[in-house]
């Protein structure tokens, strides 16, 4: 037996993949672009080290993550250090801030890129 299936049906599902993985991509530049931009606000002296390791990384289909590439005193830059505990210093909170930012726009950036892709359905 042989069946053999085709129709505009059977063609969603790659353009659906697609638009996902466009979503997924322009999230992760608006969550680096908006951890930049917290740092950049918050930081008193720019050093040439920490900044430029901010960096965006795709891991899979679907996953995309922002990290700043494990850099030593990172956690304290966001707060959540151990040292934040005992001293002064709480903590930037940029990368939280900017993560809840962009999670606040997800149903809409995921809206407009599934409509644009299926707009030929």
């Amino acid at each position: 037996m042989r069946v053999r299936v085709e129709g505009p049906v059977f063609e969603l599902g790659p353009r659906i993949d697609a638009a996902l993985e466009e979503a997924a991509e322009r999230l992760a530049d608006d969550a680096s672009e908006r951890w930049h931009a917290f740092l950049n606000a918050s930081l008193r002296t720019q050093t040439p080290y920490y900044v430029p390791n901010l960096t965006r990384e795709r891991r899979g289909p679907l996953v995309e993550a922002v990290h700043d590439r494990g850099v030593v005193y990172g956690p304290w830059l966001e707060g959540v250090g151990s040292r934040n505990k005992t001293s002064r210093f709480k903590g930037y909170w940029a990368a939280r801030r900017a993560g809840q930012a962009v999670e606040a726009t997800v149903p809409v950036v995921v809206g407009e890129i599934l409509d644009r892709a299926l707009g030929g359905a």
